[in-house]
């Protein structure tokens, strides 16, 4: 029987699964995605990962044929590759999208910023704006920046890793880059202005066949030299792309969970965005713009935990809920600095958080909170599907869905969505798997929408708070 491997690399975690051809879960294994703070700047240790990947490919094939191969990464990454130079073709390690050293090219770089009416990419802090990366490789690293033969988005890096080919894809290049216009469908005024347009090589769709492995995965790895690799794709698209196939020509929204929260409507209009509130416009499998909003959901309740001297993973109930409520104790934005719908504001605590209540019940409600206003920001409608790390959450979700009103909230059956989309996009030919989802009740909490308002009157006008 033929297998699919696809290799997920998220921001905090990194997973190889195996899948049978028809995307039934096999095994997986999974390794923390390590970043390196030795010089020049902290990056990605991608030798290492490359080692895992390949010895865990070489594991798998003992007993089964890998056929085809896909990747799915974590936006705002690329790799800048030098191919005359085959020993050592990596030119600059691969940048950790979180360093804030290169902020001190900021005004030079907003000088040749495009617009967000252009690109739909918000000013991000640190490199979450990818261009600004590239920027400042280039402007830090001249001699090292003037040897790159290609510039590849993350995804790409990999397919190229495991076949010596080489492509860009919307998906990575439309994820809040300053590189690409989505409403035209190609790259920004900035590429041509930079003199980039030649670094980025053809661009393919996700489901494309990048090509064969290469004789050397062949050999490291027992896989047959048949074995396709795709193109690829973001993370969060290969999510979305799962209902994309099931639901064209109806209204739904899905949020993808983890580091980030990143909720895509396919019914909001990209005219009038507020370019201060974190939303932007991606590009789907498609090539097609979609609205979206986010906030660093995973990171900020590690901080506000943290910060309470408590632990995310520790159990709460709903009474603990009700007594935040009651108590007036209200867990304000923003804990990752410059991110999400209040990225000017400075997170802290309003009110005392009562003896005795776990601060993870704290930090739920406040994810609720966040999510609803993710939604609000681009009037979202239709049911909601929720992927991801909070699907195991069961009392997020249901103040979640008590805060939507009248919209259904679903979570799927199948927690690994990134994997599953990106899994659809090799089967052209089989028929797409059938979606099975749970509605989530809403839960009954006494006053709930009251501190809704407050907490909305807080997060612009903050109170008295414990700083952070």
């Amino acid at each position: 029987m033929n297998h699919i491997a696809v290799l997920d690399i998220g921001k905090t975690n990194i997973k190889l699964h195996l899948r049978s051809e028809v995307g039934v879960p096999v095994t997986q294994v999974t390794k923390p995605n390590a970043v390196s703070n030795l010089p020049p700047y902290p990056h990605f240790d991608v030798d290492s990962t490359w080692e895992w990947i390949i010895e865990n490919l070489r594991s798998w094939q003992v007993n089964r044929n890998i056929s085809k191969i896909i990747i799915t990464t974590h936006g705002a990454t690329a790799a800048l590759i030098n191919r005359r130079s085959p020993q050592n073709p990596l030119v600059l390690p691969i940048l950790d999208y979180e360093y804030i050293g290169i902020e001190c090219t900021e005004d030079s770089y907003q000088k040749i910023r495009p617009s967000f009416a252009e690109t739909g990419s918000p000013n991000l802090p640190a490199g979450l704006n990818l261009a600004k990366q590239l920027f400042w490789q280039q402007s830090t690293f001249p001699d090292e920046f003037a040897k790159v033969t290609e510039i590849l988005m993350y995804p790409q890096y990999w397919a190229w890793r495991l076949t010596g080919c080489v492509f860009s894809e919307v998906t990575s290049l439309g994820c809040h880059t300053d590189l690409w216009d989505p409403e035209n469908g190609n790259f920004s005024s900035l590429v041509e202005k930079m003199g980039w347009t030649h670094l980025f090589p053809p661009l393919r769709k996700a489901s494309d066949i990048a090509g064969s492995i290469s004789p050397d995965v062949v050999a490291s790895t027992g896989i047959s030299d048949t074995c396709k690799v795709y193109v690829g794709i973001h993370d969060s698209n290969a999510s979305y792309y799962r209902y994309l196939a099931h639901k064209q020509h109806e209204e739904f929204t899905v949020i993808s969970t983890g580091t980030w929260s990143i909720a895509m409507s396919n019914n909001s209009s990209p005219e009038k965005l507020p370019e201060t509130r974190d939303l932007l416009l991606n590009v789907d499998a498609h090539g097609s713009p979609i609205v979206c909003s986010r906030f660093m959901a995973g990171r900020e309740a590690q901080l506000i935990c943290r910060f309470l001297k408590g632990d995310i993973e520790e159990k709460f109930t709903k009474s603990d809920i009700q007594n935040v409520i009651d108590h007036a104790c209200y867990c304000l934005p923003t804990w990752a600095e410059g991110t999400g719908p209040y990225p000017d504001a400075q997170g802290c605590i309003a009110g005392e958080l009562p003896e005795g209540t776990p601060p993870a019940a704290l930090a739920t409600l406040y994810l609720a909170l966040m999510l609803d206003t993710q939604l609000e920001l681009i009037s979202s409608k239709g049911p909601i599907f929720l992927e991801g790390a909070y699907q195991k959450n069961m009392l997020l979700l249901q103040i979640f869905t008590a805060l939507r009103g009248n919209q259904e909230v679903f979570i799927s059956h199948d927690e690994t969505g990134t994997v599953t989309g990106s899994v659809m996009l090799t089967n052209k030919v089989h028929a797409t798997p059938v979606m099975t989802s749970t509605k989530i009740p809403a839960i009954k909490l006494n006053n709930l929408n009251k501190y809704k308002e407050r907490w909305t009157e807080l997060c612009v006008q903050p109170s008295i708070c414990l700083s952070k």
